[in-house]
């Protein structure tokens, strides 16, 4: 769980998603999914941490937490994330439910808390980027 305190972005603008968005608070190690360096996004991602109420939202990025859990292969599993699940063959998104205080994997029928054997999740992709996968076949 060393990597709870993790976030991403989503670029809304750019179409891109930003890692390491905590570090802008030193105004370093903002990267891009190709590890380069980002600078134009330090003090919107620095303003994202600062206090606010519900009607100054951010609207240039989705922040988006880091479960601190990793799928099957490794990979950090973050809200927003499309996750497919082995037991039940469906493919769902990654959400922090504010009641519980947890993540959780929701659909119409199924609502499955993220913990137990990391076998079974595998990131297949993302919210923003990857829409089609979480289309009904």
């Amino acid at each position: 769980m060393k990597n709870r305190f993790r976030f991403r972005a989503w670029d809304k603008k750019n179409k891109r998603m930003l890692y390491n968005i905590e570090n802008a608070y030193d105004f370093g190690g903002v990267e891009d999914e190709k590890g380069n360096d980002v600078e134009d996004c330090y003090a919107d991602c620095f303003n994202y941490f600062l206090p606010y109420d519900d009607e100054n939202e951010n609207d240039k990025f989705i922040v988006e937490q880091c479960t601190g859990l990793r799928d099957k292969k490794g990979r950090l599993i973050y809200e927003g994330d499309i996750v497919k699940v082995a037991q039940i063959s469906a493919n769902l998104p990654v959400v922090y439910d504010q009641k519980f205080a947890m993540f959780e994997l929701i659909s119409n029928i199924y609502l499955v808390s993220l913990h137990g054997s990391d076998d079974i999740f595998e990131v297949i992709g993302n919210i923003h980027e990857n829409p089609e996968l979480m289309e009904v076949k």
